[in-house]
């Protein structure tokens, strides 16, 4: 690489050589530096004297490969480039020291208002500072200080026996113990490279403030690394996207025999708290990862919704866009979650644990899954089948019991558009259900691709604005048909290709005894068939039924008493068929085929 227009001026008196320019042009680079250097002659005669050197660069553009140029490989490896570029920089050692180095020379260095632009790392560096102290054991490093950007920070380092490095068959020990301050630090400002951001979406314009973080690096060789201890004493911040304070985190990371360990974790984010175990395998032993895979995780309260921020307000049902796991590679791994109390998009758990079993061909068993929720206790147990990422599966079992289905907030996806379970539904609910069900990636599930039958039973229940009994409102003037109360249904519901099947049932109802059976499909197409004792018609709406008048309103807050059927009477009936959609329906008497 050519040197061009290079200008140097220098002058040397009672042994102090004072360079006052010293500049050149190297390829598309430009240099410029003035300094001074104490007892220049001692290093010619090599007299063991103590010298000191101050020097300062400036360039306006600076290629790193320009100065690469003698090895052609690592020139082309190095694409970055440095404009506006100032330091001040400062040493002082011995001249033994530089002339007969063992290693890396003792001595106290010094970096004095680095700045600096960066082409494809493209933040700014400026009130760089730092104070490298080196002896024969120890490098300390001292107020290491500066901003990236709007991103400020301090560090102080100790590295013991740091000729260890230089071995090429390295044996012993060696400790590198830190501890890191920042008033602000902006995630955006550090991990974003050449147009790339590589922090998580929800996290990628993150700011911590008064970041404190003390830690610690223990290693040990034999030839090879045997094991390392990475040691978290302390880690706290405050940040704000994610308004949550972290507080009290600790741990220690190993690693040994091709394994890794996270033991003694713990921390409070916000609200939540988390302690637990991580084991990971890293070779490629099959049996061992089955083995040794896995974590543990402990908490008495877990907040999801703080953690990532979520606003029920703003979610929206852009499900399949969401983050899909299943497209994460899979490995052997299981999972032990003990959670006393959580809160998932608004739905809160209690006593939630779980036993998980993760495999390489994307499933996941749920071996065991048990919580309290909606003042009742749920059972679940199942996989999901993520083999083909765009078309995941929950194949389950699930035991309900004693649930209050007015507090059980279940999401899905009916044909676009989210709906929950407790809609027209009241009561306490007990039974089994077995399903598959297609889930979207944020394993909401798909409503018109679940096949399920559920054994179920309901007590101290209502029907709410349910659609069949809103159609019978006119032949009932004197009873609620928004709010129809019932003591207990028992039945066998089928749901398939859409459409849910209600086999014939005995209701004990505010209307009176009922029979009721029939299909509506997910689109709120309906098909029922109602068996009405004669006698209460006749009573009620015998002429609305047969001769029409119009109905009168009930109060829509008014509360019937349950009638029960006397089953040492033979009861007469009269069938009604009711059929089309909530909006557009047609009542006829009709009796279904058996």
């Amino acid at each position: 690489m050519p040197l061009e227009n290079l200008n140097l001026e220098a002058s040397m008196k009672e042994g102090r050589l004072s360079l006052d320019t010293l500049r050149f042009r190297l390829g598309q680079s430009d240099l410029s530096l003035h300094g001074s250097l104490t007892n220049l002659p001692a290093i010619f005669h090599a007299q063991d004297k103590e010298i000191a050197v101050n020097v300062t660069a400036r360039s306006n553009r600076f290629r790193i490969r320009d100065f690469l140029a003698f090895d052609t490989a690592l020139a082309k490896k190095s694409a970055e480039e440095i404009s506006d570029f100032s330091v001040k920089l400062a040493f002082n050692t011995s001249v033994n020291q530089l002339t007969h180095p063992s290693g890396i020379p003792r001595g106290a260095f010094y970096i004095e208002d680095l700045y600096a632009k960066l082409k494809n790392y493209p933040h700014t560096f400026h009130n760089f500072r730092a104070d490298l102290l080196i002896n024969d054991d120890t490098m300390r490093l001292r107020n290491f200080s500066g901003k990236i950007d709007e991103t400020d920070f301090r560090f102080w380092g100790r590295l013991s026996n740091y000729e260890l490095w230089r071995q090429s068959n390295k044996k012993g020990n060696t400790e590198f113990a830190f501890y890191v301050s920042s008033n602000l630090l902006k995630l955006q400002d550090l991990f974003s490279y050449n147009g790339e951001n590589y922090v998580p979406e929800d996290y990628r314009h993150e700011e911590i403030r008064e970041l404190k973080l003390r830690a610690s690096l223990a290693l040990h060789y034999d030839s090879v690394l045997k094991s390392a201890d990475l040691t978290f004493k302390k880690l706290e911040g405050k940040m704000k996207v994610h308004p949550l304070k972290l507080e009290n985190f600790k741990g220690t990371l190993s690693y040994s025999n091709k394994q890794l360990h996270l033991r003694d974790f713990e921390g409070k984010m916000g609200k939540s708290d988390l302690q637990g175990t991580v084991s990971l395998y890293l070779g490629a032993d099959e049996a061992m990862k089955k083995q040794v895979n896995k974590i543990q995780l402990r908490s008495s309260f877990l907040d999801i919704d703080e953690l990532l921020n979520y606003n029920a307000q703003k979610d929206t049902v852009a499900h399949d866009s969401a983050f899909n796991i299943f497209e994460l590679p899979f490995t052997h791994l299981a999972l032990e979650a003990d959670i006393q109390k959580m809160n998932y998009h608004r739905i809160w758990l209690r006593r939630f644990s779980t036993r998980l079993r993760m495999e390489p061909n994307h499933l996941l068993h749920v071996d065991t899954m048990d919580f309290r929720a909606a003042r009742g206790h749920l059972g679940i147990k199942g996989y999901f089948n993520g083999s083909d990422s765009e078309h995941i599966y929950f194949k389950s079992n699930i035991r309900l019991d004693s649930v209050q289905i007015d507090k059980l907030l279940l999401r899905f996806d009916n044909f676009g558009q989210d709906y929950t379970l407790n809609k027209n539904l009241q009561g306490v609910l007990t039974g089994n259900i077995r399903s598959k069900v297609y889930m979207h990636p944020d394993l909401v599930p798909i409503l018109d691709k679940a096949e399920a039958e559920m054994n179920v039973t309901i007590t101290q229940g209502a029907l709410v604005d349910f659609a069949p009994m809103q159609a019978l409102s006119g032949y009932f003037k004197d009873k609620n048909l928004r709010l129809v109360r019932f003591d207990t249904l028992s039945n066998t519901l089928t749901l398939k290709n859409g459409v849910l099947n209600i086999p014939a049932m005995n209701i004990n109802s505010s209307l009176g005894f009922i029979e009721i059976s029939g299909s509506q499909s997910l689109n709120l197409n309906m098909e029922y068939y109602v068996r009405v004792p004669l006698k209460m018609v006749t009573q009620i709406g015998f002429r609305y039924l047969f001769g029409g008048r119009k109905k009168e309103e009930v109060d829509p807050e008014q509360e019937d008493a349950i009638v029960y059927r006397d089953k040492d009477k033979k009861i007469a009936f009269v069938n009604i068929k009711i059929a089309g959609t909530p909006d557009d329906y047609k009542i006829s008497l009709k009796k279904k085929k058996t």
